[in-house]
């Protein structure tokens, strides 16, 4: 049987950002498995969480965007005829991202599929639909995460290069470094950025680093955007330079999927992504305790 292959990405889940009261995501699954998701849209597209379904300790289900203008045609490279594909005025195309959700931690398992949604849109689909801010952090590999949060880890470059969501205007973050460059985003007009910060020059002193904050606001950044770079350069009280990665140093997991025809089997899928979750949860515990 043909198979497809699918990457798979690990998030935590946060609810409430600022002054707002911190509640689980888990909270909002459980509603919507009585009330039914709403239907979000977004510039061209509409949004919607599908087939919900509670599966012991976790929840699987779809994040579908509906795409009801450019409607491409069917052919064949054996001739140049194109047809239209049969749609009634209230009917687009579907793209799906299946997920799961565990409320222990926390956990979002997500299926990347670049022609449906990514979590920013998700966490934006969410925060629209609840009135309250959503954010899905990428989880890092164990290591990378203590790196960065040591107390001992003094910043010394930073590059950072993102874009913003389609959809999402936004100039404010948890972080003044991270709403400062946002402004400076949105001042411009523009929709992505390339960033680097270095020190130059400058011989090492006790007061030859970035400022603190930076860590933050790097991590604030990956998980609001669509972060193509995120790369810190920082010394240790060892004397050690390190780079830490948060892109690459994400923890994640490429999946074999059965095909149905032209499809993916939704039952597959979910399985493909139960199986990550289940190899990856040394990793998570690491990362998250």
């Amino acid at each position: 049987m043909e198979q497809k292959t699918y990457t798979v990405g690990f998030y935590q889940g946060v609810h409430g950002a600022g002054k707002e009261e911190m509640t689980k995501l888990s909270k909002v699954f459980k509603k919507w498995k009585v009330t039914s998701p709403p239907s979000q849209k977004s510039n061209n597209y509409t949004y919607q969480v599908r087939g919900l379904t509670k599966r012991g300790t976790y929840y699987e289900g779809i994040f579908a965007k509906f795409r009801y203008n450019d409607i491409p045609k069917i052919g064949s490279v054996a001739n140049v005829k194109e047809i239209k594909i049969p749609l009634k005025p209230d009917q687009g195309l579907i793209e799906k991202n299946h997920f799961l959700y565990y409320p222990a931690k926390q956990v979002l398992v997500f299926q990347n599929c670049r022609e449906a949604g990514t979590p920013n849109q998700f966490a934006k689909y969410i925060t629209e639909a609840t009135s309250k801010t959503a954010v899905f952090n990428p989880i890092l590999k164990g290591d990378s995460a203590k790196r960065l949060m040591l107390g001992g880890v003094k910043p010394r470059e930073l590059e950072v290069s993102f874009a913003m969501p389609k959809g999402v205007v936004r100039t404010q973050g948890k972080n003044k470094f991270t709403s400062n460059i946002l402004e400076a985003l949105g001042s411009a007009g523009g929709r992505s950025m390339t960033l680097k910060i270095t020190l130059g020059g400058q011989s090492r002193s006790t007061s030859d680093y970035l400022n603190m904050d930076v860590k933050d606001a790097m991590q604030e950044l990956v998980s609001i955007t669509d972060t193509r770079t995120a790369r810190l350069k920082v010394d240790t009280d060892e004397g050690i330079t390190d780079t830490i990665d948060l892109i690459a140093d994400r923890i994640t997991a490429s999946v074999q999927v059965k095909m149905a025809g032209k499809y993916p089997q939704t039952k597959s899928l979910f399985q493909a992504l139960k199986d990550a979750k289940s190899d990856a949860n040394h990793e998570i515990e690491a990362a998250l305790g």
